[in-house]
């Protein structure tokens, strides 16, 4: 019995077909492309970050009866504070460090922010919104600290995060906190070098970066 090889054939791709397939990559990729810009956003997923730290750090002072804080490591003049250490104590009044009644590392709590994404070590002008009346902020050699109940220490009601080299609509991120934790997230654009407009929320009501 005779065994029948496979036919093959030379033919290729006819010059239309590879139009085709070409214009069609194109379209899939017109349309993915915004996607995945969409996904670097350094400023939002910091900000994220950030607002969901203080939350957490707030929800362990309450359930360990004790009082956290987040703070900035320490920092050359000039550079950006964006790496954060957790520590607890007794209460947010504690002044010693280590031993059994000074702050405590809750290292497993440390938060680091995206590259060029970090606190201002001077401060930054911003219209005045809400019930912040001090359009100045920074955060030099402070802490964010809730006691045990989850009430804010009244010492920095609002912070500022800022991307120092991206091209986003928002340049500025403000952080109003309140006495029982609330965070409201104001976005800012710079409208000239060191002026900053305040963006307004997107129709869902939320921030818009």
């Amino acid at each position: 019995m005779a065994i029948r090889l496979p036919k093959y054939s030379d033919r290729g791709f006819t010059l239309i077909e590879m139009i085709v397939t070409i214009a069609v990559a194109g379209i899939i990729m017109g349309i993915a492309t915004p996607s995945l810009l969409s996904l670097n956003k350094p400023l939002r997923d910091g900000s994220l970050q950030f607002k969901s730290q203080l939350s957490l750090i707030r929800s362990k002072a309450i359930s360990s009866n004790k009082a956290y804080r987040l703070r900035p490591k320490a920092v050359a003049a000039g550079e950006i504070a964006r790496n954060f250490t957790v520590e607890y104590a007794a209460n947010c009044r504690v002044t010693a460090t280590g031993g059994t009644d000074g702050w405590q590392m809750a290292s497993q709590l440390d938060l680091d922010l995206p590259p060029n994404i970090g606190i201002p070590q001077t401060p930054t002008t911003l219209p005045v919104i809400g019930s912040i009346t001090n359009p100045l902020s920074e955060w030099t050699g402070k802490s964010i600290c809730f006691d045990n109940r989850g009430i804010l220490d009244d010492t920095v009601p609002r912070v500022i995060v800022k991307d120092f080299r991206g091209d986003n609509k928002a340049k500025i991120v403000a952080f109003d906190i309140t006495k029982v934790g609330n965070i409201d997230i104001s976005t800012y654009a710079e409208s000239t070098p060191s002026t900053f407009t305040l963006i307004p929320l997107s129709s869902q009501g939320n921030p818009d970066f």
